[in-house]
């Protein structure tokens, strides 16, 4: 559970806040009454975690646990976090920062590199090369090599292929072939068709990469 430490000035910013913009009438019993069942629940929000006997411990976790580990609770609208499983899935593994893919839009809807610094496409705009980010590793402490990237791309494929996963990356991303060289950590991957710029697929959340081995 998120555990919102919050003071009581804030908690009446807060709870004012979304009172006002609540309804745009005269202030009701009823509306009166949401406004102390907001203050309520951030009131309870910020005791998680503090009614614990040992002044070091916050929640479940000793103070130098708190200092590096974030504990957060959040709605899904899947109960995977493998992206070939649903859209739901990808979409909710990339939006709470769990994965990311080679590229990613951002605010103005441009695709920025991410685990790619930089690609090269010869003139057919079908064989492209990717270099991946040197210095990156998965959360379980694994590098991210090449391999890894063309590992995730293959698994996620074979899934839709075999039916194991409901995810379609080929309605967007077809290839021929995909292979790594960990010795120059690059990517290469040989599309089915041309695609005028394959960095604004390859941010669709679709394709992030996962450690599957």
């Amino acid at each position: 559970m998120l555990q919102l430490f919050l003071t009581k000035l804030s908690i009446d910013t807060f709870a004012n806040t979304f009172y006002n913009h609540l309804y745009q009438f005269q202030e009701t019993g009823y509306q009166k009454m949401i406004k102390k069942l907001v203050l309520s629940l951030l009131l309870a929000g910020t005791l998680v975690g503090c009614s614990s006997g040992d002044a070091n411990v916050v929640g479940n976790s000793t103070t130098s646990d708190a200092l590096t580990t974030l504990r957060l609770g959040c709605g899904n609208f899947s109960d995977s976090l493998d992206p070939s499983a649903s859209p739901n899935s990808a979409w909710g593994t990339a939006r709470y920062g769990i994965a990311e893919g080679l590229f990613t839009f951002d605010d103005s809807m441009n695709a920025t590199p991410t685990l790619c610094d930089t690609y090269t496409v010869d003139e057919t705009h079908t064989v492209w090369e990717f270099h991946i980010r040197d210095g990156v590793s998965f959360s379980n402490g694994k590098p991210l090599t090449a391999s890894a990237v063309v590992d995730s791309f293959e698994y996620l494929y074979h899934q839709e292929a075999t039916g194991a996963g409901t995810n379609a990356p080929s309605q967007f991303l077809t290839y021929d072939s995909i292979s790594a060289n960990d010795d120059t950590n690059v990517v290469t991957m040989v599309t089915s068709k041309p695609y005028a710029d394959l960095t604004k697929v390859l941010s669709h959340v679709n394709y992030i990469i996962v450690d599957v081995e």
